[in-house]
């Protein structure tokens, strides 16, 4: 968002589909954006499509079980992403698996500060910021 907000007409983002919907206990909300979109899919046959979140009826939708607009109450599916590529439904994608020592020692500290933020706790080192990561997304 802040980068959006100082680059405006050069930088965007566009989400291909996954789940939003994991509050901050990792656990699944029930009603919740995901469904919403699942439903409108649905209606589409679920067919692959790509389209403009910004200036859509979707720009201004929140979810406020998630965890990406529970930590920034003022924001809506329009400031997380300007555009939706959409290739199958979520009960049938696989999780990513995450590439072991993704994160440099240059980009940890660089961007140790959001790390910590983020994850509301200090690390040592890239190597121990890895390890969680591997721990939390890829199993």
């Amino acid at each position: 968002m802040l980068l959006s907000q100082k680059y405006k007409d050069k930088f965007f983002q566009i989400e291909l589909y996954h789940r939003l919907d994991y509050n901050e206990d990792n656990r699944i909300c029930k009603s919740s954006i995901d469904n919403f979109l699942d439903s409108v899919m649905i209606k589409r046959n679920n067919q692959p499509v790509g389209f403009s979140i910004a200036a859509s009826p979707f720009n201004s939708i929140r979810d406020n079980c998630s965890f990406f607009f529970s930590k920034v109450p003022s924001i809506s599916y329009g400031d997380i992403a300007q555009g939706l590529i959409f290739l199958k439904p979520l009960n049938k994608t696989t999780k990513c698996t995450w590439l072991k020592g993704y994160v440099s020692d240059e980009m940890f500290m660089n961007y140790k500060p959001m790390y910590e933020l983020i994850f509301k706790r200090k690390f040592k080192n890239a190597t121990e910021l890895n390890e969680l990561l591997f721990r939390e997304i890829a199993n």
